[in-house]
């Protein structure tokens, strides 16, 4: 495993040991993913070291591991409108996801891994469009840009849209399914914190499963006053909504009040 600590990068070894790695000439590190060879890892990052008080704009970045050395694979933001966030390798190891912004609203980048060069843009129901404030709330994205093992699909866990990961098609939306079950098995989403960008806590992150076929996801939620976080399954044809685990019992304040998942759910 591996983590971006702000500074350098940090190596979970199996047998327990840390080891960390020194990034000179970027700050600020975070949301980091092992490319599939694990020899190199993608993070947002900045090239200005943080001024306190003042944000951060942020691109993408890769880093060999070994080494240290860095490439930008996305560009320098001006402002925060053009800022790029939550990289994810594609399991291929030939494309990087990631949010980035267009108008002023919120799009899914696709590069390729070695040039950094666009291969695709996704925004509201396919390539057009893009996530935008609709109703005082950022209707749509959550957390990272979930990638199928196979590579052939993207995932919008918060969105619970699945698209096809070379044209940009949307082939499924299952998010008012889903809210619909949750409703019916008498649970609501968690209303005491607005989530990541104001889009709620229903659903926080999730994945597909390795035939594509169904989404694990879970969300914070509530009934008859008692609070915490479901792990669901759901198939993405809309059907078999389940809860797979709980409520588990989390404390908010460790996902900076359910802005992301504690339990992160993935298939193997």
């Amino acid at each position: 495993m591996i983590s971006a600590p702000g500074e350098g990068l940090v190596l979970h070894h199996a047998d327990g040991r840390d080891e960390r790695a020194a990034v000179p000439g970027l700050y600020a590190l975070g949301r980091p993913s092992l490319s599939p060879d694990a020899k190199q890892v993608a993070v947002q990052a900045t090239e200005t070291r943080p001024v306190p008080g003042a944000d951060s704009l942020f691109t993408i970045y890769v880093i060999e591991i070994a080494t240290g050395k860095w490439r930008r694979v996305a560009p320098v933001p001006l402002t925060a409108d053009g800022q790029s966030e939550l990289p994810s390798w594609s399991p291929s190891g030939d494309r990087i996801g990631h949010w980035g912004t267009r108008d002023q609203c919120l799009v899914i980048r696709v590069r390729d891994a070695a040039s950094g060069s666009e291969v695709l843009t996704i925004g509201r129901g396919g390539t057009a469009g893009c996530y935008q404030p609709e109703r005082g709330i950022l209707d749509g994205p959550r957390f990272h840009v979930s990638i199928s093992g196979d590579s052939s699909r993207i995932l919008i866990p918060g969105q619970l849209q699945v698209y096809d990961a070379k044209s940009g098609a949307l082939l499924a939306d299952v998010h008012q399914r889903a809210l619909d079950a949750l409703a019916a098995a008498g649970y609501k989403p968690d209303a005491r914190y607005p989530g990541q960008a104001g889009a709620g806590t229903f659903p926080l992150d999730g994945a597909l499963s390795p035939d594509n076929r169904q989404i694990v996801f879970d969300g914070a939620v509530e009934r008859a006053g008692q609070f915490g976080v479901l792990l669901c399954r759901i198939d993405v044809d809309g059907t078999g909504f389940t809860v797979l685990r709980g409520p588990v019992q989390v404390e908010p304040r460790h996902s900076n009040f359910h802005n992301f998942s504690q339990l992160l759910p993935r298939w193997r």
